[in-house]
């Protein structure tokens, strides 16, 4: 799958890239509960806020899309953010689940690179 995404962005075909190709998890409206779900994640107010959080290292097998494409041009765009210290990407933990708030890029471009965990900010909400 990934080689399929690599060659994809090295070939140029398709601006945008379907999240359920890249991550472990689809996003969260190809099941029809987004909804419910966004009612308990949508805790974001602005960035400096959000960045009191503190950092996690978080296993990609439970991270959730909340969008649904990514595009060829902004993983371009951070190809460099690969393996740092973090990826900048915030995400709220809720009933054992990570969901993306920002940072879908970001972490894409760690997971296609063959990282198991990114290092983001979480929020913990119940």
């Amino acid at each position: 799958m990934k080689d399929f995404i690599k060659n994809r962005l090295r070939e140029g075909l398709g601006h945008k890239i379907p999240v359920g190709k890249i991550f472990a998890n689809d996003n969260i409206h190809s099941h029809g509960y987004a909804s419910d779900i966004m009612k308990h994640i949508d805790v974001y107010k602005d960035d400096e806020s959000f960045e009191q959080n503190p950092i996690e290292i978080v296993p990609i097998s439970k991270i959730y899309p909340t969008q649904k494409f990514v595009t060829r041009d902004n993983l371009e765009s951070v190809k460099g953010i690969i393996n740092q210290d973090n990826t900048g990407a915030y995400l709220v933990e809720y009933k054992g689940g990570y969901y993306i708030i920002d940072g879908h890029h970001r972490i894409a471009t760690n997971i296609m690179n063959g990282s198991d965990t990114i290092k983001a900010f979480v929020q913990h909400v119940s």
